[in-house]
């Protein structure tokens, strides 16, 4: 998967792909063939054109003919050996035929899925043909192509292991690049399938899923204990002995003791179908780590509460009382904090590659095809996904964001006016304990595709290396996922793991300004070749990507589309990006807001009536011309006057410490859990719920102008769709630009493809592609 970095069209895609510009010879004696194997027994293969004698004249004798005759039917097909299949029943009758396939690799799916159609002319052909393309979990081989010497070169007889090497990316990459792009493979699972009737035939529909994908089909809430813990386990009770005693005496409690006793807190917490001995077994050998954990010990939230009367407060005013005199927008007054208010937040959370290796551990170990394990596995070690330097979470109920930089407002400034605006300053969020530090954005930059003394490279050959700046990229492992979010996603009866990886994955972006686009993909492991499941970040842009991509015509004599189509549709949610970047309100750190001007089709244009308004809230001035300052401002006097300005000051804090969410540091111990003068002293700013502010902090930080040269925005509402004779070899990620549409789109940046799709109807196959526009910038300009 070329995802995130780009990469250009293979170089044997593009050669077959420009042999047909203005040629239309090429394309004109183009047939498909296809051939469609299962496993089961002695194997079936249905083939459009076998190469022995099944093409007897149908008055023939004998069984081994497609077309049958009046005492026998068309044969079914042949077995991995070659030998006919003959059909049980129907007299007269032909052979079952393949009417349509299609294959999928869209934007979001893990890996291709297959579809396609047998028609049968009588009930033994039926009954055969869903022995052995209906079984759920059996595996089909697909093999499709043209009518060349290429397109039939890699044809050869099936085996076991033959066919299961292709679950290895590298060897179906191989067998398209030996025949230039003029045949394809497909090794799936069934996964699905239908039977439509009629008066004269039955259509077998079926679908199929690759193999990576097939252990996502697994319930994330039921299916994963061991054979041992089902045995142990009633209604979802863990086995007896599994939690830990956790004592409750704290007082002699030292930091060396803290990485296990946060992992049995951790342990004791997890959903029943998790807390089984294998995970409490590879926990404490592999988790036990305290700062993995932040805020699991009650006792340690309890005890900082329970303080806060006095200390806390005279902290910020310092004048050792709980209240102060306040300045509002109608006189002064002195106000008291709100009664029983809790510094310290119950939120829990857990570091999400914690999440991830639970639920590698307790998943499906793999199985066995053509003599090779494919294994479960959701890698995320080398997952790098975007940030800017003053990230944070702007939901507590979803994401902790461990950022050195976090804005930290100031709770004096806002207990004594109500509001705060300055974010210069910041705090350190690094979660530290003992040798571990975790922090996001990483520290440093990705140079050629490398980082900290990692290779997080992960992409197929012809992609460009990833360059990303200092500040603007992190791990994702290295984030904080809300505990009870995820608990109660991974106690869901009936949800597959897929289902609940992405919607931990999207809650995590959705506290997050929804600026991660995660999906996920399969990718091949450099070192065992197996391929595995592992989650991207789409939105993420290298820096400086500057290689030209591959050119098609829109029209002409030297356009090969079959058709195509230009789309857009801005939602909401770019719709917001859009404005917010451009229009939020000013804070104190940014002072450099970009101009009133256009960002996606009117670059360098400004609106009149928004120039007006701006200028307005620069000097004062309001539409009529009266002075903002010239206005009359009534002051209540007396008593009327203390209670309005009290009334709007607690109303104002309030406001503001709901947008607050402080939890205790990992190495705060019970015994020593109180409040200091300073408030982010022993405590993380683990959340601040203000999107306002989230985008002003991250206005221009999408577009990184590195030393003048080109960057590139993200993925804009704007796709562009075409067909062509079909072709293998094109990859999600690929670019490619459009001659003869709108320079803004032509010139002015590049589509990344996002999906792919290859349906075969008839004698003619044909692959569709989607891409997404990605604009490029010169910061020169």
């Amino acid at each position: 998967m070329a995802f995130p970095n780009f990469s250009n069209i293979h170089g044997y895609v593009a050669q077959t792909l420009t042999s047909r510009k203005n040629n239309p010879m090429v394309v004109s004696g183009l047939n498909c063939w296809v051939k469609l194997a299962s496993g089961v027994g002695d194997g079936l293969i249905l083939y459009s054109n076998p190469d022995y004698g099944l093409f007897q004249a149908s008055g023939d004798s004998g069984a081994g003919t497609v077309y049958g005759n009046k005492s026998q039917a068309g044969t079914i097909g042949i077995t991995w050996g070659g030998a006919a299949v003959a059909s049980p029943d129907g007299a007269g009758r032909p052979s079952p035929i393949v009417t349509n396939m299609e294959c999928d690799e869209g934007a979001g799916n893990i890996s291709r899925k297959l579809n396609f159609t047998i028609r049968c002319f009588t009930l033994g052909q039926l009954d055969l043909i869903m022995q052995h393309f209906l079984e759920p979990g059996f595996t089909v081989f697909a093999e499709w192509g043209w009518n060349t010497a290429e397109g039939v070169s890699a044809k050869s007889t099936l085996s076991a292991a033959s066919v299961g090497a292709y679950q290895d990316m590298k060897t179906t990459e191989k067998r398209r690049s030996s025949t230039n792009g003029l045949s394809d493979v497909y090794l799936g699972f069934i996964t699905g399938g239908s039977i439509n009737t009629s008066d004269t035939y039955w259509d077998v529909n079926v679908k199929c899923t690759g193999f990576t994908e097939l252990p996502t089909y697994f319930m994330a809430a039921d299916n994963t204990l061991t054979a041992t813990d089902k045995a142990n386990s009633k209604n979802d009770t863990p086995p007896a002995g599994l939690e830990y005693n956790v004592s409750s005496i704290f007082s002699f409690i030292e930091l060396t003791t803290l990485d296990y006793r946060r992992w049995q807190f951790a342990f004791n917490e997890l959903p029943s179908n998790r807390r089984t001995g294998i995970v409490k077994t590879f926990g404490e050998k592999y988790l036990k780590n305290a700062a993995f954990y932040i805020n699991f010990d009650s006792e340690v939230t309890e005890n900082i509460n329970s303080e806060t009367e006095g200390s806390f407060w005279s902290g910020i005013f310092g004048d050792g009382k709980s209240s102060v005199v306040v300045a509002g927008d109608e006189g002064t007054q002195k106000v008291d904090m709100p009664e029983g208010t809790k510094l310290a937040s119950e939120e829990k959370f857990i570091k999400f590659g914690v999440i991830v290796d639970i639920m590698n551990t307790v998943a499906a170990k793999g199985y066995v095809v053509g003599g090779k394990i494919v294994k479960f596995k959701i890698n995320t070690a080398n997952t790098v996904c975007s940030a800017f330097p003053k990230i944070f979470s702007t939901d507590k109920s979803k994401l902790f964001i461990p950022n050195e930089k976090t804005p930290a407002p100031d709770f004096s400034v806002v207990a004594k006016s109500g509001t705060v605006k300055d974010f210069s300053g910041t705090t350190d969020n690094t979660v530290k304990f003992g040798k571990t530090e975790i922090r996001f954005p990483y520290k440093g930059a990705i140079s050629n595709g490398a980082a900290g003394g990692r290779q997080i490279d992960y992409n197929l050959v012809g992609s460009r290396p990833l360059q990303k700046a200092e500040g603007r990229w992190g791990f994702l492992n290295d984030l904080y996922v809300n505990f009870a979010f995820v608990k109660s996603i991974m106690e869901t009866k009936n949800f597959l793991i897929k289902d609940a990886l992405y919607q931990i994955l999207n809650g995590m972006s959705s506290a997050a300004g929804g600026m991660w686009d995660f999906q996920i993909q399969e990718a091949p492991n450099a070192q065992s070749g197996i391929t595995e499941l592992r989650v991207v970040d789409m939105n993420l842009v290298s820096d400086g990507e500057t290689v030209e991509a591959y050119a098609f015509n829109l029209s002409g004599p030297d356009s090969i589309f079959i058709d195509a189509g230009f789309d857009m549709d801005i939602g909401g949610a770019m719709m917001n990006q859009i404005i917010a970047s451009r229009m939020s309100e000013s804070v104190t750190v940014n002072t450099s807001s970009p101009v009133i001007q256009g960002k996606l089709f009117a670059k360098g244009k400004s609106d009149i009536v928004l120039n007006r308004i701006e200028q307005e809230k620069q000097t004062g001035e309001i539409i009529s011309g009266q002075k903002a300052d010239d206005k009359n401002v009534v002051t209540p006097e007396g008593q009327d006057a203390e209670d309005s300005v009290k009334a709007e000051i607690e109303k104002k804090f309030a406001t503001f410490f709901e947008k607050v969410c402080l939890v205790p540091k990992v190495d705060v111990l019970a015994k020593d859990a109180k409040w200091e003068d300073k408030v982010y002293d022993k405590n993380y700013l683990a959340a601040y719920n203000d999107q306002v502010v989230f985008e002003n902090l991250k206005v221009g930080q999408e577009i990184i102008d590195i030393e003048g040269g080109k960057s590139t925005s993200i993925l804009l509402p704007i796709k562009f769709k075409f067909t062509v004779h079909g072709v293998s070899g094109f990859r999600r990620g690929d670019k490619f630009r459009i001659i003869g549409i709108p320079d803004s789109y032509s010139t002015g940046g590049f589509f990344q493809i996002l999906s792919i799709k290859h349906i075969i109807d008839g004698m003619v196959w044909k692959t569709e592609i989607e891409g997404g526009f990605r604009q490029m910038y010169n910061a020169a300009k």
